[in-house]
């Protein structure tokens, strides 16, 4: 009986605890009593702040200019039709090698440009050889005629216009004679020697001439002795003074005709002399060799000849010829009147003479062109870099090779100013600005830090995989080593500041369109502030006003856990002790910390 009584009551005692377990564990637990949140703080403080963008992108040059064989000079761009071609002398770079400004790269070589230079050359000289005897001028003076106004001939040679046959008005025929120019410096005499007197005159010897008009002897010199026998009229020979010595040797004149020989004299106008004057002329046989000298001083032994001489001429005479049909429009001389050299005699005009002028004038213009053109080709055949740079993307070729005008011959890059073409997101874009100073490294220079400019923003941004990106341009002051499409790194300065407020951005928050944080007064209440914010970074953030150094603001709180989490230790608070983020300071209240973990929230206070 007491053992049946005994296993009831302990059948009686299980079914109870485990109706009372399975009570506990399916009932929810008593409420508990509200505690106070717990805070995580930091203090503002003051310090030194500053914000860039950072961002990647390859090198580009910022300019560029193509290495090509010249073109002809007036060609353009492009073959034309008698382009000369070339042949690689030498190639003096190689791929990659920098180069200065106006640095050789390769000689080239036109064998068939030496030969129509000569033809060129010759072309010019004709042509104004050609316009010189048609306006009447030397080939010097061509580049001054105007054919409107016509020519003006001058006088080519000191001396006196003689034979002046035309007037202001008159036509005249191309060929026809205008006039004559004679120097009359010197004077020519074609003495008439009798067969005897020959014997002992030398060329070079010097000759005396006695005119009646005046006293004193003038001096010649034979200039040109003809060996041949020459018949004349009896009637030419007119016989001198009686002081005459007979001629030696005989020769007395028989018939109507005399054989004679005929010597050239000539020599210094004293400036009485003139064409036509008659006089008897005599050599010094004592001394042929003596230096010619005007006076009145006679030789003691001179041999006059049988025959009175004739000045023939003056020593130089020029005609003017008119170059083509026209009209005479102006005289600046008379006939008979002393010149000098390049002095007007007259003007020519007309149309026919125009129209001849000019198109000789044309012809001259074109073989100019054509000279000038294929001169400046010649100056072409070094090849020079056009700015500082390094060479890129030379074709293989050898020395030797045909080059056509324009042929490519590689590139020359501006690496001493490059660029960056990067993109930022649309959040970074409003802290880039143009002129924004940039530091900008690559891989291949570790340790190079290359300064560089923001010169462009875009003001639009596209999407690219659902971000949207905007382009910017960034202008880098290069070094040689520097190769375009190398990637570099680039830190853009969008501002700092230094003894500033700062705060942890985790204590900032948005609310009605304010930036506001939540300040952790002395009695452990809270109290939310607008602030005005300047800078920010990543970490924290400039307060411009709202704050005022040592305020403790809340980074975060107890209230931001979740309704499954429990505080089971001071570790689940963001910012506090054994906490996974930064440090900071737990428990109700809180103490002054650093900046706590990420996240924001409004706190116990809102």
């Amino acid at each position: 009986m007491i053992r049946r009584v005994t296993a009831t009551l302990a059948v009686l005692l299980v079914v109870l605890g485990g109706g009372y377990l399975a009570y506990r564990r399916l009932l929810p637990p008593p409420a508990r009593t509200p505690q106070a949140p717990l805070y995580a703080t930091a203090t503002v403080r003051r310090g030194e702040i500053s914000v860039g963008v950072d961002t990647t992108g390859p090198l580009n040059p910022s300019e560029g200019s193509g290495l090509q064989v010249p073109f002809p000079p007036g060609q353009g761009v492009g073959p034309g039709p008698g382009s000369a071609s070339y042949v690689l002398q030498e190639v003096l770079v190689r791929e990659g090698d920098p180069v200065r400004a106006g640095q050789v790269v390769a000689r080239l070589a036109a064998p068939s440009l030496d030969q129509q230079l000569q033809q060129d050359r010759q072309a010019v000289q004709q042509a104004r050889s050609d316009l010189a005897q048609l306006a009447g001028v030397t080939p010097e003076q061509v580049d001054r005629i105007d054919p409107a106004r016509g020519i003006t001939v001058t006088a080519p040679v000191d001396g006196r216009v003689t034979g002046l046959g035309v007037g202001v008005g008159s036509e005249v025929k191309q060929g026809q004679l205008l006039a004559q120019v004679v120097d009359e410096s010197r004077f020519v005499v074609v003495a008439r020697l009798a067969p005897g007197e020959l014997a002992g005159v030398r060329k070079g010897e010097t000759a005396y001439l006695r005119f009646d008009e005046f006293d004193g002897l003038v001096p010649a010199r034979v200039t040109q002795i003809n060996p041949n026998l020459i018949p004349m009229p009896l009637s030419e020979l007119n016989g001198c003074s009686p002081e005459a010595a007979p001629v030696a040797g005989g020769g007395q004149a028989t018939g109507p005709s005399q054989f004679v020989y005929w010597v050239t004299l000539e020599g210094e106008n004293p400036g009485l002399l003139r064409p036509g004057m008659q006089a008897q002329v005599g050599f010094d046989r004592s001394n042929p060799r003596r230096p010619a000298s005007s006076g009145s001083e006679e030789p003691s032994s001179l041999s006059w000849l049988r025959y009175c001489q004739q000045i023939k001429s003056y020593g130089q005479s020029e005609p003017l010829t008119s170059p083509a049909a026209a009209s005479v429009t102006q005289l600046f001389v008379q006939d008979m009147q002393p010149v000098h050299r390049g002095d007007p005699i007259l003007t020519l005009a007309g149309s026919e003479f125009q129209a001849a002028v000019e198109e000789k004038l044309q012809a001259l213009r074109d073989a100019e062109r054509k000279l000038a053109q294929d001169e400046a080709q010649a100056s072409q055949l070094e090849v020079r870099a056009p700015m500082d740079g390094v060479v890129v993307g030379m074709p293989p070729l050898q020395p030797g090779a045909l080059l056509q005008p324009g042929q490519y011959l590689g590139q020359v890059l501006n690496t001493s100013r490059m660029q960056v073409f990067a993109q930022v997101s649309d959040v970074d874009v409003v802290k880039v600005r143009q002129g924004s100073p940039v530091q900008v490294t690559v891989d291949a220079l570790p340790g190079r830090v290359l300064r560089g400019t923001v010169t462009n923003v875009s003001m639009m941004g596209k999407d690219q995989s659902g971000i949207t990106q905007f382009q910017v341009v960034i202008q880098v002051a290069g070094v040689p080593e520097l190769r375009p499409g190398m990637q570099a790194r680039a830190h853009i300065d969008a501002g700092s500041a230094k003894d500033a407020l700062l705060v942890p951005v985790e204590a900032i928050f948005e609310e009605g369109g304010q930036s506001k944080v939540e300040v952790l007064q002395e009695n452990g209440t809270t109290r939310t502030v607008v602030v005005r914010l300047g800078l920010v970074s990543d970490r924290y953030a400039q307060v411009l006003s709202g704050l005022r150094e040592g305020d403790r603001v809340i980074t975060g709180s107890s209230a931001d856990l979740l309704p499954s989490q429990h505080l089971t230790s001071p570790g689940l608070l963001p910012g506090a002790p054994g906490s996974s983020g930064p440090g900071g300071s737990g428990g109700q209240g809180g103490s002054p910390g650093g900046s706590g973990g990420p996240g924001t929230g409004p706190g116990a206070g809102d």
